[in-house]
């Protein structure tokens, strides 16, 4: 709970947050808005109040704590996107995605499933890594992911519209 100094001292330097969100040129996305950078900035400016000693200036203790605080969400957003591609790669999943394209590659193809998606696929089942296969491929690591993602969802697709024939 803040005292009413650490209250004023936020009401009066609200503009530090929206300094630091373009300070940092933090861009909203799907996954977070402005309002969202802002709403968190505005609690790590009461955190940055409520620890304040009065040694350095406010402006500047404030504008730190609220662009570590940043920081730490951008490096958390990032966890868990990695850990949402964690699934992709576990084993049984693997080996189900690749034995339906080895099974239907040809109607994957017609069905709009480009060959970019297959030899990433491919790769994987002769077991490289992300990391090797974006090298194989000359693409970045996040492209790799990607290309993952889109032909499982598209196999997906492909794999209800013809359950009857598997």
């Amino acid at each position: 709970m803040l005292s009413k100094e650490q209250q004023q001292l936020v009401c009066e330097n609200l503009y530090i947050v929206k300094a630091v969100i373009s300070k940092m040129n933090l861009i909203p996305n799907a996954a977070v808005s402005w309002e969202d950078y802002y709403q968190s900035g505005c609690v790590a400016l009461c955190r940055a109040a409520e620890t304040y000693t009065g040694q350095a200036r406010f402006f500047h203790y404030a504008f730190i704590v609220i662009r570590n605080h940043f920081y730490h969400m951008q490096a958390k957003q990032k966890l868990d996107q990695e850990l949402e591609f964690q699934d992709l790669f576990q084993p049984d999943v693997i080996e189900e995605v690749v034995g339906k394209i080895q099974t239907k590659r040809f109607e994957a193809l017609k069905q709009g499933l480009a060959d970019i998606y297959i030899e990433v696929l491919d790769l994987m089942q002769l077991e490289f890594s992300p990391k090797e296969i974006a090298e194989i491929l000359h693409i970045p690591v996040k492209t790799v992911y990607t290309r993952i993602r889109t032909a499982r969802s598209k196999l997906n697709v492909l794999l209800e519209n013809n359950r009857e024939e598997i």
